[in-house]
């Protein structure tokens, strides 16, 4: 396995890494496919966790975990390119705060908005 979505921060391996990095894949293409049918939409971590769970019938604990959404962000806006932080902040549901991100759109593709 060359490029993981899975941060394989508790050292697994074989079929266990396999699985998790299986996860990490769907979660991180579920995302990105939900920014582009979105593209116009600034949105916070907690609220495409919302979604994602909505999408997915997920309710606490079954759903899936804030700091996977934000695995999943940060990897599309760093390794990919296709998602950016704006420079807006929110009041998370738990008090902290909480950036916005959206779709970095491409200038000079699909009529000037690249998805």
């Amino acid at each position: 396995m060359s490029e993981l979505n899975y941060h394989n921060t508790n050292n697994l391996r074989g079929d266990g890494l396999k699985q998790a990095d299986k996860r990490a894949t769907k979660q991180t293409d579920w995302i990105k496919a939900f920014f582009q049918r979105n593209p116009t939409h600034n949105m916070t971590p907690s609220a495409v966790l919302r979604a994602y769970n909505k999408a997915y019938q997920l309710t606490p604990p079954n759903g899936i975990l804030l700091t996977s959404v934000r695995r999943a962000i940060s990897d599309l806006a760093k390794n990919n390119g296709v998602l950016e932080k704006l420079d807006l902040t929110t009041r998370s549901p738990r008090g902290g705060r909480e950036g916005y991100w959206c779709l970095r759109l491409r200038v000079g593709e699909q009529g000037g908005l690249g998805l």
